[in-house]
């Protein structure tokens, strides 16, 4: 995490590995290996809608 600009006082943040933005306290909602695993459904032909009904 980097720090990315502030806003009403607010200092935002900005994920590496991700590249989220968010304000300070903010958590990821879902894990990181749900994350790769719905890209890769997408980088393989899949809606990014479509993984939802998968994981959920």
């Amino acid at each position: 995490m980097v720090k990315n600009g502030e806003v009403s006082g607010k200092q935002f943040y900005l994920c590496q590995e991700c590249g989220r933005k968010f304000v300070e306290g903010a958590e990821h909602r879902y894990d990181k290996s749900v994350r790769e695993r719905t890209l890769k459904m997408h980088a393989n032909g899949m809606s990014v809608r479509s993984p939802s009904f998968r994981f959920f």
